[in-house]
C-alpha cells in the first residue's frame, strides 16, 4: 500500500524487487507525473510495470530547497462509507 509520492514509492519498489513474495504495488499516480521537478529520476513505467532503478541508493533526486519553495497542494481525501453508515476501505 503506497498513496503517498515519488519517494515513497521508489522506496516500496526497492523493497518489492527483495520480496520473493511481492505481488501488487498500489500507486497514488503514474510515476513521472507528480512533483517531477522535485524529484527527479522516478521510476520508469512500461506496460503496467515500474522498472528497476539505475541510479545508486534510491535512484532518484530530491531537491530540497526546490521542495522547500513549492506550496503544499491539499487534496480532500475520499471517506467512503457502506450502507450502514460505517467507515470501509478507499
Amino acid at each position: 500500500h503506497n498513496p503517498l509520492g515519488p519517494v515513497s514509492s521508489m522506496a516500496c519498489l526497492h523493497l518489492n524487487l527483495a520480496t520473493s513474495n511481492f505481488g501488487v504495488q498500489e500507486q497514488p499516480a503514474k510515476p513521472g507525473t507528480f512533483l517531477t521537478d522535485v524529484c527527479r529520476g522516478q521510476p520508469e513505467w512500461k506496460d503496467g510495470s515500474l522498472l528497476p532503478p539505475e541510479g545508486p541508493g534510491l535512484g532518484i533526486e530530491f531537491d530540497r530547497e526546490l521542495a522547500r519553495r513549492t506550496p503544499a497542494q491539499e487534496r480532500e481525501m475520499p471517506q467512503l462509507r457502506r450502507l450502514d453508515g460505517s467507515f470501509t476501505n478507499w
